[in-house]
C-alpha cells in the first residue's frame, strides 16, 4: 500500500523521529533539510516558499507552525495540502494520527488539516 501513500514535505521544526516514523509508514518523505542540503541551514526557507516548493513538487506539507501556515493558506489556496501538527515527543502516535488524518481526508489538495494527540 506505499504506494498510495501521498508524498510529503516536512518543515523543518518538525521533529526528525516523526520524520522517519512516516517513512516507516510507507510515506515519501522529503524533509526542508533535505532539500536545502544540510541539516542546519544557514538561511532558512520563508514559510511561502515551503508552500511553492511543495506544490512543485506534488507533496503536501507538514508543519507545526500553525500561525503562519494558517494565514499563508487563507490567500494561496492551490497548494497540496497542508497538514498541522501539535508539539509532541509521542513521535510514533503522531506519524499514525499524521496518517489517519491524510487517509480520511484525501484528496488533500487545497486543504488545512490539523491533528492533535488524544490524551488517553
Amino acid at each position: 500500500m506505499a504506494d498510495l501513500k501521498r508524498p510529503l514535505f516536512v518543515d523543518v521544526h518538525v521533529p526528525k523521529r516523526i520524520s522517519e516514523e512516516l517513512r516507516a509508514l510507507g510515506y515519501d518523505v522529503l524533509t526542508v533539510q533535505q532539500y536545502q542540503g544540510t541539516s542546519r541551514p544557514e538561511e532558512g526557507l520563508t514559510d511561502l516558499r515551503i508552500v511553492e516548493i511543495a506544490s512543485e513538487h506534488r507533496r503536501a506539507i507538514v508543519t507545526e507552525n500553525a500561525n503562519h501556515f494558517e494565514l499563508i493558506h487563507q490567500t494561496k489556496k492551490d497548494h497540496k495540502g497542508i497538514i498541522i501538527c501539535k508539539v509532541t515527543k509521542e513521535y510514533s502516535r503522531m506519524a499514525k494520527e499524521i496518517d489517519t488524518t491524510i487517509k480520511e481526508n484525501i484528496p488533500l489538495h487545497g486543504k488545512l488539516l490539523h491533528v492533535a494527540l488524544e490524551t488517553t
